[in-house]
């Protein structure tokens, strides 16, 4: 039988076979000290009867390749489990991998909601598993949305597809910062984000993961893009977050096309016209592993918190959050 512990089978006492003593081997004292060297081994071998030779070679060979074998790799052992990811990710890669999200795994539609509902919804969405030490998020929680949202939710989405995919690392302190937990504006990850004016703009800024900068020539798909609908940005803004996707000519007119969601039917594509579009602010995520910075912000942002309350110059709002005209 054998052991679960103990691969090799081991026969019962009365079972073994025993040598007569006749024919048992006799080593002398001088070589029954086992110095390891290669005189000892000749020596013993020297010792022994002619048929047992084979067997003590085999037994020294069998040894020898067990110890120079590399230890076997445990299950689970990944980039993502070891706390490292396999390589730095460059900031197209990121791009791109935004861009599959929006594709693959935020359906388009469910309509357009801005109401205190449509923010609880999100908490559910980006939720905290505390069971498992990892965000849980259900992009079809989030119908109705909002562009806020749905900018959001596309990036904690892409950060959890790269972490399953080991190209990422971020501590289970950061996943929990990262999840929606119905914050005003200012407060938390999610309240920075969510901030009027340049919430996650200023959110990215302040972690280190990416760029800020205003000129559309210089923008690529994959990029972040806060606009206004009119040149207000504070308590009085009407303002747009979206995914820049790139820019179109639409009967000789330069238009922007993005993701988001817009209004009335929510998540999908649109394209507007350039001259339609205030204090363009985009942001480039370069750098997705400093996430894991989520759990070292302070708890608010007064700054970002004042923005219900007062009005802001873009002039401010590019200072403060480190843009400048090209990344």
């Amino acid at each position: 039988m054998t052991h679960p512990d103990n691969p090799h089978p081991t026969l019962p006492a009365s079972t073994q076979p025993t040598l007569p003593a006749s024919t048992r081997p006799t080593l002398p004292a001088s070589t029954r000290q086992a110095t390891g060297s290669a005189a000892s081994r000749h020596s013993r071998m020297a010792s022994l009867p002619p048929r047992f030779v084979p067997l003590l070679l085999c037994a020294l060979l069998l040894s020898a390749s067990v110890a120079c074998s590399p230890p076997p790799k445990r299950h689970g052992d990944t980039a993502a489990s070891l706390g490292r990811p396999r390589e730095p990710l460059a900031p197209k890669d990121f791009a791109l991998q935004l861009l599959a999200t929006m594709k693959h795994d935020i359906a388009p539609g469910g309509g357009y909601d801005g109401s205190d509902d449509a923010v609880a919804d999100m908490s559910r969405a980006v939720a905290w598993d505390a069971a498992q030490r990892s965000l849980s998020i259900t992009p079809r929680l989030a119908r109705p949305s909002f562009c806020s949202g749905a900018c959001y939710l596309l990036l904690v989405k892409t950060l959890q597809k790269l972490q399953h995919a080991g190209a990422l690392a971020l501590s289970p302190e950061a996943q929990q910062s990262l999840a929606v937990y119905g914050e005003p504006d200012g407060f938390g990850i999610w309240g920075r984000a969510n901030a009027n004016g340049p919430g996650l703009a200023k959110l990215v800024h302040d972690l280190g993961a990416g760029v800020n900068f205003t000129d559309p020539a210089a923008a690529r798909p994959g990029d972040f893009l806060k606009f206004g609908w009119t040149p207000e940005i504070g308590c009085r803004e009407r303002g747009h977050l979206v995914l820049y996707l790139g820019q179109e000519r639409r009967n000789g007119v330069l238009c922007i096309r993005y993701w988001s969601s817009n209004k009335p039917g929510g998540y999908g594509i649109r394209c507007t016209e350039l001259s339609r579009m205030h204090n363009l602010l985009f942001t480039r995520i370069t750098a997705p592993g400093n996430f894991n910075r989520a759990a070292d912000l302070p708890p608010a942002d007064p700054w970002l918190q004042d923005m219900k309350r007062r009005r802001f110059s873009f002039s401010e709002v590019c200072r403060r959050v480190g843009a400048r005209a090209t990344p």
